[in-house]
């Protein structure tokens, strides 16, 4: 929120993250010592991922709502939440 008026220039979006596998399950007696053994030659692998949002392209109506129009559009929302 800008000046108390609605931003719309993010949209939200999802992407694909690459997670490494465990050790294979298949190995159910020794896939706790693996994890281990590799966790001290190699240390912890944790996953970061860092998210920013990018601006919105502006279609050709555009994202701006002027005061007078947000007014009228907030107007007819009260207006049908009455009539429920």
């Amino acid at each position: 929120v800008e000046n108390g008026l609605p931003a719309f220039d993010h949209l939200p979006a999802s992407g694909a993250v690459a997670i490494t596998a465990p050790a294979s399950p298949w190995l159910f007696p020794l896939d706790f010592p693996l994890e281990v053994v590799d966790r001290l030659l190699h240390g912890r692998r944790d996953q970061r991922v860092t998210a920013r949002a990018t601006a919105r392209e502006n279609g050709p109506g555009g994202t701006t709502i002027s005061r007078q129009e947000l007014s009228r559009l907030s107007a007819r929302a009260r207006a049908a939440r009455a009539r429920r």
